[in-house]
């Protein structure tokens, strides 16, 4: 028995009309979303890819990597069989960036965690701090 997980989609606003366009011309199925729980950001349009088998978006990436169309792909985890992950694709330098991080295996080395408790002055604005960092390590720069 398969598992079937939805994943939150963010493009760039400017290219929303366009993923739209290829996206209904492949026949991929998605929801566009007001917002996401793990992306923010009035510059970002927000999809959702409904039922991806195993969290497999394989078609809908070649699409947006071909038209290259700048994305962050999130999929919770679903018990062992489906790893937490985000998948990035961004250009840098008319250069292709494709990353994908598994979050369960996403760590803060021990120097970066001693620079943080440096910047904090309690451990509230360490939890923000930690949760700042992770946020850039996890979406890459648009």
């Amino acid at each position: 028995m398969s598992t079937y997980i939805d994943i939150d989609l963010a493009i760039e606003q400017e290219n929303k009309d366009k993923v739209i366009e290829l996206f209904t011309g492949a026949g991929i199925e998605f929801t566009l979303e007001e917002s996401s729980s793990f992306f923010t950001g009035d510059y970002l349009a927000i999809f959702t890819l409904p039922n991806r088998e195993f969290a497999v978006i394989d078609d809908e990436e070649t699409i947006l990597m071909d038209h290259k169309i700048q994305f962050s792909a999130y999929n919770y985890g679903f018990y062992d069989e489906v790893d937490e992950q985000v998948r990035n694709f961004r250009i840098k330098d008319n250069t292709p960036i494709y990353k994908t991080l598994d979050l369960a295996e996403s760590k803060i080395s021990y120097t970066d965690l001693e620079g943080l408790i440096d910047q904090s002055k309690n451990l509230e604005i360490l939890k923000t701090l930690i949760k700042e960092y992770r946020d850039q390590v996890r979406v890459l720069e648009w």
